[in-house]
């Protein structure tokens, strides 16, 4: 195992830890080298770091030190926008306040995320960066979890793009359904994207005006790494295709080889034959890209676009 390498952003609190990097003592060409560098970010100052800096790093794992200094109530207005709404499992948050979690609960970050830094966050930081096993494991899912996101992004894009032309009215949103493994995915798409994000189960129910909301132009389905029976597949595949508008994008993200200890995945022939089974054969194949996931040995994702040929009704 190789050691993990750290960089420390103390921004305006020069000298809270050993090493720390500030944009007074750092050159911008010397901070990309190091942010390219480095395995893992702390953010001891999460207020002051520029985060367009990590337009090409967004598979490094954060960990962020919630600002002390500042009234609770304010945390969403300073971090949400730039830096919740990027996280997920692999990063962490050291909490220095009682109450914090529950101030930040609407981006429905997981348990895994929260550290308990309110007896010293000092204490609590070192003895994370102390755990080499874990930054390593953490490193590994971050870069698997960017992947996912990337390609599924680009493709969820790429549908709305060719929806648009075809069928979106001027000056309507974007809307995008979400199902299966995109717990954490609904702020990142929304801001990425320039959509309406949510989940399937929601496109009956009225929008945040009260009207009922349009069918979305596309749905992405992300399936779990093994252990999916063909049943649920099919109805997660038959939902998505019900919500979706005629002409709308259907976006599948899975895994195709069966996981090292057993459990199965669908081969990619089987999950195209899936799709046309759960939707009546009503939907086109417009691309297929593989992928090796880090950590892999061999190429194990794949993500399809399907265009819906369902008929308007007139």
């Amino acid at each position: 195992m190789r050691p993990q390498s750290a960089f420390v952003w103390t921004g305006r609190k020069p000298g809270a830890w050993p090493g720390g990097r500030d944009a007074w003592t750092t050159p911008r060409l010397e901070l990309i080298a190091l942010l390219k560098a480095a395995d893992v970010l702390v953010l001891v100052d999460p207020v002051s770091f520029h985060y367009p800096m990590l337009a090409n790093r967004r598979n490094i794992p954060f960990v962020v030190v919630l600002p002390d200094d500042h009234e609770s109530e304010h945390l969403e207005g300073l971090l949400g926008e730039p830096l919740l709404s990027w996280m997920g499992p692999a990063d962490r948050i050291i909490a220095t306040r009682p109450g914090q979690r529950e101030l930040l609960g609407d981006y429905d970050l997981p348990d895994e995320v929260w550290v308990d830094g309110t007896g010293g966050w000092q204490q609590a930081l070192e003895a994370h960066l102390a755990d080499a096993e874990t930054i390593e494991r953490l490193v590994v899912e971050k870069a698997r979890l960017q992947q996912r996101y990337s390609m599924a992004e680009k493709q969820v894009h790429d549908g709305l793009v060719s929806y648009d032309r075809d069928d979106q009215p001027i000056g309507m949103p974007r809307r995008v359904a979400l199902l299966g493994e995109t717990r954490h995915w609904h702020l990142r798409l929304a801001r990425t994207l320039r959509a309406e994000v949510y989940g399937a189960d929601m496109v009956d129910r009225p929008g945040p005006d009260g009207f009922p909301r349009v069918s979305p132009g596309a749905a992405l389905v992300a399936f779990r790494d093994g252990g999916q029976t063909t049943e649920e597949r099919l109805t997660m595949l038959a939902t998505a295709h019900d919500v979706l508008s005629p002409g709308g994008a259907l976006v599948v993200l899975a895994h195709v080889v069966d996981t090292e200890d057993g459990r199965p995945n669908p081969s990619i022939g089987q999950l195209v034959e899936e799709v046309h089974e759960a939707t009546g054969h009503l939907v086109h194949l417009e691309e297929m890209q593989s992928v090796r996931w880090t950590g892999d040995r061999m190429t194990r994702g794949v993500v399809l676009r399907f265009t819906s040929l369902r008929q308007r009704e007139m």
